[in-house]
């Protein structure tokens, strides 16, 4: 008998990483599927199931076609378009180690031939209700993102495990995330000085505490407009913005675009023709 063991970079993948579902589904697309350049908050996964679209990426267009699984990372800016008719299946995923999305700070566009299965399958088991879907698609989808974590992770400068204190800032940022929460509240409540927390917050993430919190606000935001029916007044009042019109003018500054704008142009040209799943540990 042999016994195969895994290696320690996999088990530091399965043990560090936890990929979300926020949504999934298939959906019949024409040519008013397009956009300008944009980037999300969360990464996508693309099937095409019959004919062709194009997702645009830094001047090279990139064409969609059926046989293969396309990976948009959530900090890419790109457009997409179809020229004629496509059918689509899609997920929106969030790829997250140490509260901190790995594919952020990604600018590259990933595509890799599949099996014809593979797309069957995960419609299969997106529209599938049974409470064992979810345990067939997690390694399903482990399988089609592994060549791209390992891309990620080998160019990821901070791939080390966060020391405890740290740990307990980013769950007390996301316990308590609002745009009042301040760097002095923080240092506050961990009995640090500003200096200090800004240093070392700098030293782990690569970003001050105040862009962090930025970050995971406008993570949150375009979260509640895709998948919620939540007001403008509404989102901005739970993210903790001081009115709605500031929060209307910090979410153009970042996306070019006001977010009921946003809302209606994206999440309009994408109209699901199946289940839209629930937000799911992958």
């Amino acid at each position: 008998m042999q016994v195969h063991l895994l290696s320690q970079e996999y088990l530091l993948l399965f043990n560090r990483i936890n990929v979300s579902v926020i949504s999934g589904g298939y959906a019949d697309l024409d040519v008013n599927w397009k956009s300008d350049t944009i980037r999300h908050s969360f990464t996508r996964m693309y099937f095409v199931e019959s004919g062709e679209g194009y997702i645009h990426v830094g001047g090279k267009t990139h064409l969609l076609q059926k046989g293969f699984v396309y990976i948009i990372p959530s900090g890419l800016r790109f457009s997409f378009s179809c020229p004629d008719k496509m059918q689509q299946i899609f997920l929106h995923l969030q790829v997250i180690r140490e509260q901190h999305d790995l594919f952020q700070k990604c600018r590259e566009f990933f595509a890799f031939p599949v099996d014809e299965s593979v797309p069957a399958q995960v419609k299969t088991l997106l529209t599938d209700n049974a409470p064992s879907a979810p345990a067939e698609l997690k390694p399903l989808l482990w399988q089609l993102l592994l060549p791209v974590l390992k891309d990620v992770l080998a160019n990821d400068q901070s791939d080390r495990k966060l020391a405890a204190p740290m740990q307990e800032v980013l769950g007390y940022i996301s316990d308590n995330l609002s745009a009042q929460l301040t760097n002095d509240i923080i240092a506050t409540r961990f009995n640090v000085s500003r200096s200090k927390l800004q240093r070392d917050f700098k030293a782990c993430l690569g970003v001050t505490p105040k862009e962090y919190i930025h970050a995971q606000l406008f993570i949150k935001a375009e979260h509640l407009l895709f998948h919620t029916t939540c007001s403008i007044k509404e989102i901005s009042d739970q993210l903790g913005f001081c009115d709605q019109f500031y929060f209307s003018k910090c979410f153009s500054q970042k996306y070019g675009l006001p977010p009921l704008r946003y809302r209606s142009t994206y999440m309009g040209r994408q109209k699901d023709t199946a289940v839209v799943i629930k937000q799911e540990d992958a």
